[in-house]
């Protein structure tokens, strides 16, 4: 710890004030004992003393650090005793000790026979204040000649340097052990000499006592060991003074830390090397995130441009749908002409023919207005249609019977008696094909594509999260769709991207990418769920949950099982235009919320006003998404959350649901109402 500045000296309080700061810069770490055994020893000899001693005065004792005799670490009074006169006036004192009273008894005339000549010489610190006496004993009164003196002059002159060092040292080991920085030192044998509580909290040591005494090589991975062992000898022995190493350490828990290390020489006769850690986890997250965002951007920027393609292709359909819609039109004229003067059975079969090519027109026109949805990125699900699956089905049927390779078969297995589904019939078709033609490309030769369909109850046995796309939730009506192949498999690398946009299996050439992700997107508009079963060589099943009509009924907006009216919610995002846009959501569906741009301050208002459900961005810029949950739920027991990110991911966290940006309003509103409707 480094003392407060000091005030110009005005008089001699300020002096010892001064004086006493210097002492506790000195002491903090005994001298050690073989050094001043060693020096001591020196100087007894060196003036033919019976018993030589270095002594550090405080306010109000003298305490031996170092003695030729037995008695180090005694304390005497500061008044009576020979070092604290020679602090007290700065120079040399010079006393004959004929009763033992005169200097307390103290324990340096233990086995001497008075009369003692007893000579201490003051030793100052770094900033000139006396701070310690160099103390000598001889048996006898015979006067002090000049060398001696010259003799402990010279000697206290080099207690002075010893003190210098040993400040230097105790300001070092306070650095160290204030450094924000995780620090260590290590010998020429590369076992830890220093160690600071930075780096404990980095790898998981209650105190730096647990790490001193260690060999670092054991804090390394197995792999690491060789390659910083040589690194780290090279530069012990090297007139090199620093290196940077990446290396990856063992916490306490066994756990890994990814660390960048500088190294370097520490000035000394001996060779030690310092090691400054700095924690790249930080760092490698950013990276990955970076990474991952760079990817997502390329993305956006590819199916960007396939919407516009995507537009302008609708548009020109457009134009030639109504080319033909209108010569179908002239031509239903002129047949219907054509009947009033000839009826006959080539007539009949004339208009049925025209009745076919109008169907398929409209269903022409039905899918340029999906592409241009598609390139406007609207929200369907704000408009829920039904479907008949076994008509969507049949119509499917009749569009690829006649295009799948004659080895292939298509079994269709659905019942009449199925319910309307809450799901628009064109994306239903457009779905079915998409899964149909994988399956086509997936078989080698012979094979068989299955599609088949099934009521699913409401069950008790199906207690599962409603946001995991891959099972149902309990109470819930559903159709179920099963397309099935026994063509090639997937392995469970494809399956993970299967369903990424734009990524395919087919390479650059046989597939667009957009197959399964078109899939994906319509479970997740129509609150349904999505499953794929396979393996390499076995085959591939496709399965659909899609609510029924009634289920829907059931879910839409005003007619909901947990009253919002009411409900408080928190929202928590740092974009202002996004917190903005989310309010309107919230509030215009009946929330009472309170938006906040910072963990801080909806922290402070959840403790204060607590709320039944927390919106929070994941990311956030002055700390950690996940501390934020877990602060907010030891705050509110029972509090709902629902997590936004922009980062692609799971469908939950822990639970949790989680919205990745941008999402529609009826998904957020979905996402409220289970999270609400489990509290």
């Amino acid at each position: 710890m480094t003392s407060p500045p000091v005030e110009p000296a005005t008089g001699d309080g300020d002096v010892e004030r001064r004086r006493l700061e210097a002492l506790d810069h000195i002491e903090g770490s005994p001298w050690a004992d073989e050094e001043a055994a060693r020096i001591l020893d020196l100087v007894c000899r060196a003036v033919s003393a019976d018993h030589v001693g270095l002594s550090v005065v405080s306010a109000d004792h003298s305490e031996l650090m170092a003695t030729t005799s037995s008695c180090a670490g005694v304390r005497a009074p500061r008044t009576t005793a020979v070092a604290g006169r020679a602090v007290a006036t700065a120079a040399m004192a010079d006393v004959v000790v004929r009763d033992a009273a005169e200097v307390g008894d103290h324990p340096l005339l233990d086995g001497m026979t008075l009369p003692v000549r007893w000579c201490a010489v003051p030793v100052r610190a770094p900033g000139g204040e006396v701070i310690a006496a160099l103390e000598a004993l001889w048996e006898g009164d015979a006067t002090l000649e000049a060398a001696t003196a010259a003799a402990l002059e010279l000697a206290a002159g080099h207690a002075e340097h010893v003190l210098e060092l040993r400040a230097e040292v105790n300001e070092y080991q306070r650095f160290v052990e204030l450094a924000p920085d995780a620090v260590l030192v290590l010998d020429a044998a590369g076992d830890i000499l220093l160690a600071n509580p930075a780096l404990c909290d980095l790898l998981g040591y209650g105190a730096p006592e647990q790490l001193i005494g260690r060999t670092f090589m054991d804090l390394l991975v197995p792999q690491d060991r060789m390659r910083v062992a040589a690194e780290l000898g090279r530069l012990l022995f090297s007139p090199r003074r620093i290196t940077r190493l990446e290396l990856t350490l063992t916490g306490a828990a066994g756990h890994e830390v990814r660390c960048s290390v500088s190294s370097g020489n520490l000035r000394g006769p001996r060779r030690r090397l310092q090691l400054v850690v700095h924690d790249l986890s930080d760092r490698l997250r950013h990276e990955e995130e970076r990474a991952r965002l760079s990817e997502q951007l390329a993305r956006a920027q590819r199916l960007d441009a396939v919407g516009q393609i995507a537009s302008g292709l609708a548009h020109d359909l457009n134009n030639l749908l109504v080319v033909m819609t209108s010569n179908l039109s002239l031509a239903g004229e002129s047949l219907t002409e054509l009947a009033s003067r000839s009826p006959g059975d080539e007539v009949t079969s004339l208009e049925q023919d025209l009745g076919e090519i109008r169907t398929a027109v409209e269903r022409a026109n039905d899918l340029t207005a999906k592409l241009l949805e598609f390139a406007r990125q609207d929200d369907r699900s704000a408009r829920p249609t039904t479907s008949d699956v076994a008509e969507v089905v049949e119509a499917v049927q009749a569009l690829v019977d006649r295009t799948l390779p004659r080895p292939v078969q298509l079994d269709v297995q659905v019942p009449d008696a199925l319910p309307p589904v809450a799901a628009d019939p064109v994306q239903l078709e457009r779905v079915l094909l998409n899964l149909i033609i994988n399956s086509r490309d997936a078989i080698d030769g012979r094979g068989t594509i299955t599609v088949c369909a099934d009521r699913v109850a409401p069950s008790d046995n199906l207690v599962v999260d409603p946001a995991d796309t891959s099972e149902l939730a309990a109470g819930r009506e559903f159709v179920r769709v099963d397309v099935v192949d026994d063509g090639a498999g997937m392995d469970e690398v494809t399956q993970a991207r299967s369903l990424e946009p734009l990524w395919t299996s087919k390479g650059g050439e046989g597939g667009t990418g957009l197959g399964l992700a078109t899939v994906a997107s319509f479970v997740d508009e129509v609150d349904g769920s999505l499953s794929l079963d396979s393996e390499p060589g076995e085959g591939t099943r496709v399965t659909l949950h899609v609510p029924s009509v009634s289920d829907r009924e059931k879910r839409l907006p005003g007619r909901r099982d947990v009253p919002v009216g009411g409900a408080r919610v928190v929202l928590l995002e740092p974009g202002e235009r996004t917190r903005r846009v989310i309010t309107r959501m919230l509030e215009g569906s009946g929330y009472r919320v309170r938006a906040f741009g910072s963990a801080a301050e909806a922290l402070r208002s959840l403790a204060t006003d607590g709320a039944d459900l927390l919106v929070a961005e994941l990311s956030l810029p002055e700390t950690s998404g996940e501390r934020v949950l877990a602060v907010a739920r030891e705050t509110v027991p029972d509090l709902g959350v629902v997590v936004l990110t922009t980062v692609d991911g799971p469908g939950t966290l822990d639970g949790t649901p989680v919205l990745v940006k941008p999402f529609s309003h009826t998904r957020l509103l979905q996402a409220a109402e289970r999270v609400l409707a489990k509290r």
